[in-house]
């Protein structure tokens, strides 16, 4: 078979071959180029497919980036293609070099690709083709960070810079007649401030540091100026800053020294200091004891200390002291007392004013005045202290009280109440110091404390009596009430932990204190008995004939209950609404009467005719005073008003209709019981084996005939049935009386032996469900609910037995199912509030708040995801949710309230909180994750850059850096974040207060080092934040 002619122009004779060779030595010897680089080229310039093909390598060397590489002299035998022509190639020693390739076609230059480090956007990158230190060409990188430069053969270096990047370069790039591709390279942030990183770093003020480089703490100190990357050398090892401003430092190098930032030059601080643990920096100072003992304070930028004749116990090691902004220019000591003190004692110091105060253990500040308790111990002194104010502004320290025995502050911190020993050991002074004013007001004098009422376990008022009469203190309110002078005695009612009110009763006058209105009304000055009280109300005589009386509490006036030697009221409602009594009308004849202690209106109850014999069994008011009920045996004759046909019999009267009703019973010496609801009785011993139940409604009262009952805990709004314990068989057992039928329907209890009521129109939570008074019927629960956080209220708040459906019965709007698929999401039932999320599909749900103390659950939020997340101090909830996404909330601490952060946070991020703000993975569904802060307060949020693997805050939250990608980065206040190197290499941080400058450590590597970054400005003077102090990460 007979080869086929080639498809490219066949090689040239020998002789034209060795004439080509010479010429192209000449040629490259005029450039400078060595015959080593003639030898690496192809000797011809095949150019056909089949050339191609079978030398593939000539692709793989012109298409990728060539290694770093000098050619060596020694090259390797050439190799003959069979039509003529020959390659040799030369031996490569890595030394930082590029070797263009000559026979790759094209039109020559160089490419490749500059990146800035952690960036996305690698445009703007200028590349310049440099000879000497002339621009033989440049070009500039697009977003990828791709770059070609055309340049005439030659041996050149590559420059490539960019605004706010190291300026890197490539030498000895060597350009043939074709393109060559050169090694990615990486720009990077930051000047070089020192080739050592830093091994340990002190904020000095805003802009400067106090650094050491090296390899360890015996390293040289210097003061690093982060604004210009300058250095000065403070001392040749360790220092410590104590505390720091702008201009000056106090720092301990071999003792306290102060440093002056601008020239680094060291002053020592006289007096020396003594035991460094008692030292501390506060205001301003840094304050010492010294090798005396004695107190000092330095300011910072001062060499001489103010000292004070204070000194303490120097075995012992108190906490650091402390400056406050609501004693501005004074410093609180702590450990001044003695060694065999057994009080930990105080003292304040002004180093300006040159003043210190007495020693202390409690204090209390108000405007311009510190108020300073200072236990006393002397031989029989007991817990006595002495009360001094001392005036802020000046210095001048007073005593106000002494003997003081025990002291309580006001709810509002406005008042101070002081007990203060007598001559007596069971009697003591009171006095109120008004805090603001600082001024004393006596509330009592020798007075025994009769009582003490309290609330959540601190004392809200002092009942004392004197020889004066009695008073009360309200420690609360800081008031003190004179009452008067017989002994007080206080009125509780159900439910409440407190007094309502407390009546007083001396001579002719009859006061009552109100507790709500911190007041005393005088109910009379004409009293001829003792009062006395029963329930709500207090009655008393005046004169011979009337009985007065008045419900406490309320402020109601006094009420005449009758005028014709009444005897003591038999009954009182339970809220002191009514009184019920026996008062005989003008001809002396029997009457029973109740009288509306609120209108003043009294009504009859049963009045007999003359010369009736009434004998009464009980006499009952209703519980609100809606009504009342007398049993009683009489012999009135026919046509009387209290003759019913029998012996006994019971009279009901309705105070709201003004109708009555009479019944006779079989028995005497009947007994009855009130409804809680003010909607009848109960009566027992009337009706042989059974009871009678009675009932308020639109017409009579009426009477219903049911089984024997021992007690009563409600009647339905419409007077159908009632809620009674049945006392028919043993044991006792709950039932709803059908009082239409007289028929019993057995329940059980939900909770032992307690009624429990939602609402006010009849229903109960019994264990079979909820029963309805109304209608005398049970509505069944699956067996397994549960009253949320074990808590009947109005309305019913349950869940079923999965505990995941909640569920609300209220008696005007009936049964609704709350939500699906519930869980908690922060707080718990033994808390004031508990949210709960409730979901349909597990997805996306609804909030809910319970209030414990109401017992209701309010929607917080709709269309919030089920996922949520918190922070050490936080919850957060996210709402519209999408896959990845969704608008983050912040629950208020009290759980009521959700506070946007205007950002879109990702469901599985971790918030991470820094003083005021908080960090957070954010972005849309469809875009890059990204690192985000938001302020707490609301007030906006921005990205900082790529989502991070790990967030650190500077402790007052004003600065953070992060790691993602590999690479450790920094927050720019005005911008995209900065990446400062690799995680592995990356070393110390140090930010300026505002953000503007950056400071960064290479620990290893060929870029091993500190560097420094300037972000431009990114903050004003007038903001604050220009002068927040400097942090170390």
């Amino acid at each position: 078979m007979t080869r086929s002619s080639p498809r490219f122009p066949t090689p040239s004779s020998s002789a034209t071959r060795r004439a080509r060779r010479r010429r192209s030595r000449r040629a490259a010897t005029a450039k400078g180029r060595t015959p080593s680089f003639l030898r690496s080229r192809w000797r011809s310039s095949p150019t056909s497919s089949q050339t191609r093909r079978a030398f593939p390598i000539e692709r793989s060397i012109c298409a990728r980036p060539l290694p770093y590489c000098r050619l060596a002299p020694q090259v390797t035998p050439p190799y003959r293609f069979p039509w003529g022509g020959e390659v040799a190639f030369a031996r490569c020693v890595f030394l930082g070099s590029i070797v263009a390739c000559a026979a790759c076609g094209g039109r020559p230059g160089v490419d490749g690709k500059a990146f800035l480090l952690g960036q996305t956007d690698h445009s703007g990158t200028r590349v310049s083709v440099l000879q000497g230190k002339a621009v033989i060409a440049g070009a500039l990188t697009d977003a990828a960070g791709a770059y070609r430069v055309e340049a005439p053969g030659g041996a050149y270096d590559l420059r490539f810079e960019h605004d706010g990047y190291q300026t890197a370069v490539q030498p000895d790039v060597v350009i043939g007649k074709n393109d060559v591709s050169v090694p990615e390279t990486t720009l990077r942030r930051g000047a070089l401030v020192a080739p050592a990183p830093i091994v340990s770093a002190q904020p000095l003020g805003s802009t400067k540091a106090l650094v050491q480089f090296g390899d360890g703490i015996d390293s040289p100190s210097y003061i690093l100026d982060l604004a210009t990357g300058t250095t000065k050398q403070v001392a040749a090892g360790a220092v410590t800053v104590l505390d720091a401003n702008d201009q000056f430092a106090t720092v301990r190098v071999g003792g306290l020294h102060r440093l002056d930032l601008s020239t680094a030059a060291l002053d020592p601080v006289d007096p020396p200091e003594g035991n460094p643990q008692r030292a501390f920096a506060a205001g301003g100072y840094y304050v010492y004891f010294g090798i005396d003992g004695k107190l000092n304070a330095v300011a910072t930028g001062e060499a001489k200390p103010v000292s004070f004749d204070v000194s303490g116990c120097g075995g012992f090691f108190p906490s650091p002291g402390s400056a406050s902004p609501d004693t501005p220019g004074w410093i609180t000591v702590t450990g001044i007392q003695g060694c065999d003190s057994t009080f930990e004692l105080k003292t304040l110091v002004n180093p300006s004013l040159h003043a210190t105060s007495g020693a202390f253990s409690t204090m209390w500040v108000r405007a311009r005045n510190a108020f300073l308790l200072e236990p006393i111990s002397t031989a029989g002194s007991g817990n006595v202290a002495m009360l001094r104010k001392l005036d802020l502004v000046t210095g001048v320290e007073t005593t106000l009280e002494d003997g003081v025995t025990g002291t309580n502050v006001s709810r509002d911190g406005n008042s101070l109440l002081l007990t203060m020993r007598t001559a007596s050991p069971v009697r003591s002074n009171y006095a109120f110091v008004d805090l603001p004013t600082a001024t004393v007001r006596d509330a009592a004098f020798g007075a025994s404390l009769s009582q003490t009422f309290q609330t959540d376990g601190f004392f809200s008022a002092f009942l004392v009596g004197s020889n004066t009469g009695s008073t009360m203190i309200r420690i609360d309110n800081g008031t003190a009430t004179p009452l008067c002078g017989g002994n007080a005695f206080p009125v509780f009612v159900a439910g409440r932990q407190l007094p309502i009110a407390v009546v007083c009763s001396s001579g002719a006058t009859v006061l009552a204190y109100g507790w709500d209105t911190d007041s005393a009304l005088t109910l009379s000055t004409s009293a001829t008995s003792t009062a006395l009280l029963f329930g709500r109300i207090v009655t008393w005589s005046e004169q011979v004939t009337t009985m007065r009386g008045a419900r406490v509490g309320t402020g109601d006036a006094p009420v005449t209950l009758c005028s014709t030697r009444a005897l003591l009221p038999s009954n009182t409602s339970a809220g002191g609404e009514a009184a019920a009594l026996f008062c005989p009308d003008e001809a002396g004849n029997p009457r029973w009467i109740a009288v509306d202690m609120r209108t003043r209106v009294s009504q009859t109850i049963l009045a007999p005719g003359s010369g009736v014999t009434v004998n009464t069994s009980a006499l009952l008011l209703s519980s609100g005073g809606r009504g009342a009920l007398l049993a009683y045996s009489t012999d009135a004759p026919a046509g009387d008003p209290s003759n019913c046909g029998l012996f006994n019999c019971i009279a009901v009267v309705d105070f709201q209709s003004g109708a009555a009703s009479v019944r006779a019973v079989d028995q005497g010496g009947a007994f009855a019981s009130v409804s809680p609801d003010d909607r009848g009785f109960l009566v027992n011993g009337a009706v042989s084996g059974q009871s009678l139940v009675v009932t308020f409604g639109a017409g009579a009262p009426g009477f219903s005939t049911i089984p024997s009952a021992g007690q009563i805990f409600g009647i339905g709004a419409t007077g159908r049935a009632a809620f009674l314990l049945s006392t028919g068989s043993f044991p006792f057992h709950p039932v709803i009386a059908d009082l239409a039928s007289g028929t019993t329907t057995n329940v059980s209890f939900y909770d032992t032996s307690v009624p429990l009521p939602i609402g006010s129109d009849g229903d109960f939570v019994v264990g079979e469900g909820i029963a309805h008074l109304d209608t005398a019927s049970v509505q069944t629960l699956p067996a397994g609910w549960v009253p949320l956080c074990n808590r009947v209220g109005d309305p019913l708040l349950f869940l079923d037995p999965t505990r995941t459906i909640l569920q609300e019965y209220g008696p005007g709007s009936g049964m609704r199912t709350v939500g699906q698929g519930l869980r908690t999401v922060q707080g718990s039932c033994f808390e004031s509030f508990e949210l709960l999320l409730s979901t349909d599909d597990g997805v996306r749900g609804t909030l809910w708040q319970y209030a414990s103390g109401a017992g209701t659950v309010i929607k917080v939020a709709e269309d919030v995801s089920t996922k949520t997340s918190q922070s050490l101090l936080d919850h957060f909830i996210f709402q519209h949710p999408d896959l990845v996404s969704g608008d983050v909330l912040l629950v208020s601490r009290d759980g009521s309230t959700l506070r946007p952060l205007r950002a879109r946070a990702h469901l599985l991020t971790e918030f991470i909180e820094g003083g005021k703000r908080v960090a957070f993975t954010g972005g849309a569904a469809d875009g890059e994750p990204k690192l985000m802060v938001a302020s707490l307060d609301g007030s906006g949020a921005r990205v900082v850059g790529p989502a991070a693997d790990r967030v650190t805050f500077s402790p007052e939250g004003a600065h953070l850096i992060f790691e993602s990608r590999g690479l450790l980065w920094g927050e720019n206040p005005v911008g995209p974040a900065v990446a400062f190197d690799e995680l592995d290499r990356a070393g110390k941080v140090v930010i300026s207060g505002s953000g503007q400058y950056l400071l960064y450590s290479v620990v290893t590597g060929d870029r091993r080092g500190t560097y420094r970054i300037d972000l431009g400005p990114t903050c004003t003077a007038s903001a604050g934040s220009c002068t927040a102090p400097a942090a170390v990460f």
